[in-house]
């Protein structure tokens, strides 16, 4: 129950950033330009869903004993299900559209990136600096590495990874379960059959 509140805090606060939007420098350091929260993209909303399900779930049937075996699938399932939609949030990242203009080698435009699925529009300019979600940042980019939609990528942060552990806890908690469920039903079977 414990894991489950922690997902669905650590999956909704807004201190620190579950992903950032960086751009590579000339020093080859990814510059943040744009920080992700758990709130703002519809994966981790998802996935805070999830948490806050099983977690109501487990409040509800703690006091069943013995363990339902239902009870334990549902918290391997959810648990995958964690996984699963951080993977798909993180593997959905990319570059969406691109607008660029090109004076004498003086690159400037607009780039749409989606960044676990919140798409965030990047203002670039001439002198190098980047706008995005109300942020300005210069960015001492590399001459002739490409363009800078190129040079822009999405780095998962410690609350994301937090996250994926957390999933990967919920299919231990519910692995475990399934263990003892399964044992308990070897155990009175055994119990019940007759000696002879």
């Amino acid at each position: 129950m414990i894991g489950c509140a922690l997902g669905v805090v650590t999956t909704i606060q807004p201190f620190f950033p579950v992903a950032d939007l960086q751009v590579l420098s000339s020093s080859g350091h990814g510059i943040p330009i744009a920080h992700v929260f758990g709130y703002e993209s519809p994966f981790t909303i998802g996935v805070a869903g999830v948490f806050l399900a099983i977690f109501l779930t487990l409040v509800a049937t703690s006091v069943i004993e013995p363990i339902a075996l239902w009870r334990s699938i549902i918290v391997i399932l959810a648990g995958i299900g964690v996984i699963i939609l951080m993977g798909i949030a993180i593997l959905s990242s990319g570059k969406m559209a691109f607008d660029v203009s090109d004076s004498m080698g003086n690159v400037s435009g607009s780039y749409t990136f989606d960044a676990l699925g919140r798409r965030v529009k990047v203002i670039y300019t001439r002198t190098r600096t980047f706008e995005a979600s109300g942020k300005t940042t210069y960015v001492d980019m590399p001459r002739g590495k490409g363009l800078p939609d190129e040079l822009t990528r999405v780095t998962i942060e410690f609350a994301g990874y937090a996250i994926i552990v957390l999933g990967f806890g919920l299919l231990l908690v519910g692995t475990i379960q399934l263990r003892r469920v399964l044992s308990q039903a070897a155990s009175s079977r055994l119990a019940e059959r007759p000696e002879g």
